[in-house]
């Protein structure tokens, strides 16, 4: 019995695919800060929005509307998704912007 591929899904715009990790999974390099994962979404979902510091609002922001945007078509656990997701895009907004916005006031009394 063969195993089905699936096709990349568009977190990979943001992870260079670097051969194995296991006999499973591919392993998955982030562009911005370099970590190395197992290129599963979820890893490279949390990654992207909640832990790599490189990257940047804007992007971060996309990647959470993009997935919203793919669980309303294809999720069957839509409410639990639509949640959790919004659970990262206000941790998003509480976490990265004010120090963002601090960051911008700071250099401004410069």
């Amino acid at each position: 019995m063969s195993r089905v591929r699936r096709n990349k899904g568009q977190i990979w715009e943001h992870y260079v695919e670097a051969g194995k990790f296991n006999s499973c999974h591919k392993k998955a390099i982030c562009n911005y800060c370099g970590e190395e994962m197992r290129g599963v979404y979820e890893n490279m979902y949390k990654h992207s929005v909640k832990v790599c510091k490189e990257i940047t609002q804007e992007l971060r922001l996309k990647i959470i509307e993009t997935r919203k945007k793919a669980n309303g078509i294809d999720d069957f656990h839509e409410e639990e998704s639509e949640e959790s997701i919004d659970d990262l895009h206000n941790h998003v907004l509480q976490n990265q912007v004010p120090k963002f916005l601090m960051h911008i006031s700071l250099k401004s009394l410069l």
